[in-house]
């Protein structure tokens, strides 16, 4: 268990934004990659064995395509009920007159840590 790599994952309909937290605890953003089987795949093998990867994402209105193709490459991964997520990140545009969620990869880090405790 000291060699896995958890992938906390965030979702929307065209881009997946990555982080990674690392066997000895370091946590980084590998950045987004388009929503695309084949991309997922490369990721997937670039980021080594299956045996050593645990991913999550947030569940959303894409169901569970991602998790159906992680699984079918035999990556273990658990999806993340929205309401288990506890930090999301708002804030106000340059004009202050509107607020906007911010869903992608600045709650990353809190989407997963049942499954990392640096997550």
């Amino acid at each position: 268990m000291k060699d896995i790599r958890h992938l906390g994952l965030d979702m929307d309909s065209e881009k997946i934004a990555v982080a990674v937290a690392e066997p000895g605890g370091e946590v980084r953003s590998l950045g987004t990659i388009p929503y695309r089987q084949d991309t997922v795949r490369r990721l997937v093998k670039k980021l080594g064995p299956v045996k050593q990867l645990r991913a999550c994402y947030e569940a959303g209105p894409h169901g569970y395509s991602l998790y159906w193709q992680l699984s079918k490459l035999g990556v273990r991964c658990d999806v993340v009920a929205p309401t288990l997520v506890v930090s999301v990140k708002w804030w106000k545009s340059a004009d202050a007159s509107s607020e906007r969620v911010t869903t992608l990869l600045p709650d990353l880090p809190s989407a997963c840590p049942s499954i990392h405790p640096v997550l």
